[in-house]
């Protein structure tokens, strides 16, 4: 967490607390652990304690949490071109994710169809 923070802030410099953009990590890891990865408990952390901790989206996807942040910046400071241009970012990346964990989850796509035409 603390190297999202660390790169957000240097990128888009801002007034907000780290306790701000960790709750805003922790939101974030909560739905991702709901709705992508589909855990019967939602991932929270406990901040400050786990401000060191690895986050669960890896390389190359681990965009969206800076995305995430600087969009929850935007839209707090009421820059609401920036926070939807962001947030469309965000949700590519997302889909991005998305269709990963499917292809993972189901296997090669081109294994499941067979040829039925000439």
């Amino acid at each position: 967490m603390n190297s999202v923070i660390e790169y957000v802030d240097g990128v888009k410099p801002n007034v907000y607390t780290d306790e701000d953009k960790y709750r805003w990590l922790n939101q974030l890891e909560g739905m991702l652990s709901a709705e992508v990865f589909h855990d019967p408990e939602p991932l929270s952390y406990d901040i400050p304690a786990d401000a060191d901790r690895a986050l669960r989206v890896g390389h190359p996807y681990d965009e969206l949490y800076s995305l995430y942040v600087m969009a929850m910046i935007d839209f707090h400071n009421r820059e609401y071109g920036n926070y939807n241009n962001t947030m469309l970012m965000f949700r590519q990346r997302l889909e991005q994710l998305k269709d990963h964990c499917i292809r993972i989850r189901s296997g090669t796509p081109a294994q499941r169809f067979r040829k039925v035409m000439g």
